[in-house]
């Protein structure tokens, strides 16, 4: 994978697909190999901004079917109890400089919380005496 050409979101503060100073930003979005990616990660080289692999297309099967064979597609109990599979598979890398908006987060949260409880509801209910 060294040398494939990955997309990589760079954003001079690490704030992207979020609210900064009451404005929605997007990063922006930089193809490079995947080694000079990591050198950028690991301090072998400097670059002024906040680098990050992120995207919300299913990037992890669509840019990086290599990693494929050493994960799963999907969450196996969360399809189930969701009763479909992921819309999207995503894969991301980055520095702790880089936010991410919370309202996503806690979108996600709640629609988890919300699984959580009707498995929990259906579990009961089919364990209940009759």
């Amino acid at each position: 994978m060294n040398s494939k050409l990955v997309s990589v979101a760079v954003t001079p503060n690490g704030y992207a697909d979020a609210v900064y100073q009451d404005w929605f930003v997007m990063p922006e979005e930089r193809h490079m190999p995947f080694s000079a990616f990591l050198d950028i990660l690991e301090k072998k080289v400097t670059s002024p901004g906040v680098f990050y692999v992120q995207k919300q297309c299913s990037n992890l099967t669509e840019e990086f079917p290599e990693l494929m064979d050493d994960l799963e597609p999907e969450i196996p109990w969360m399809s189930e109890t969701l009763g479909k599979k992921p819309d999207a598979v995503n894969f991301w890398l980055g520095e702790s400089a880089a936010v991410t908006s919370l309202n996503y987060w806690y979108d996600i949260e709640y629609d988890l919380k919300y699984s959580y409880y009707q498995l929990l509801d259906s579990l009961t209910k089919a364990l209940a005496p009759t």
